[in-house]
């Protein structure tokens, strides 16, 4: 017995099945082992980080386009309002319509004040330069909305497109981790 641990070592091997010719492979061959397999959970831990960063970049998208879409929503409003401004201002009312009260008068109890609108007494009419330059301005609001409305629109299809590109790269990243799963 002049080398008691290595008998030991031996008999070891030898009980769990590997000879004593395989004991110094095995020795390098479980480390690699071991090292595969921690290398392959690393790029299991690398591609969960990528599919977090990926998910909370689509989250920023998502809040931008909800943003975009009210800004959207809210200067559509203010365009309508001053469409139907210069509708108002340029239409007149039909003959025969009922004042505004919703409802029709009695017969016989209507006024003709019900159906004319409202006119300040003692005030002047306002001048022909100054409904033209009124005009003009809300033309040129009309003309800024439009514009704003298609910047908008364009920047809700950009981010939809990156939204796009990011859901493809997660579900890449979801399929990879899969297969390498799958392999282990």
């Amino acid at each position: 017995m002049k080398y008691p641990l290595r008998n030991i070592r031996n008999r070891a091997w030898r009980f769990i099945g590997i000879s004593y010719g395989w004991s110094t492979a095995s020795f390098v061959f479980l480390p690699l082992c071991l090292l595969l397999i921690s290398l392959s959970v690393q790029a299991q831990s690398v591609i969960d980080e990528q599919i977090r960063q990926l998910e909370t970049d689509l989250l920023q998208i998502n809040q931008n386009q909800q943003n975009i879409y009210q800004q959207f929503q809210m200067t559509q409003e203010l365009r309508r309002n001053e469409l139907q401004q210069q509708e108002e201002i340029t239409s007149i009312p039909p003959m025969g319509t009922y004042p505004q009260t919703g409802a029709a008068p009695e017969l016989g109890s209507a006024k003709m004040s019900d159906f004319l609108p409202e006119v300040t007494i003692g005030g002047s009419p306002p001048s022909y330069e100054e409904m033209v330059r009124k005009k003009q301005e809300r033309q040129k609001r009309i003309q800024q909305y439009n514009s704003d409305l298609d910047r908008l629109h364009a920047q809700y299809q950009e981010l939809e497109t990156e939204k796009r590109v990011l859901m493809e790269q997660i579900i890449d990243l979801r399929r990879s981790k899969q297969q390498e799963e799958l392999t282990r």
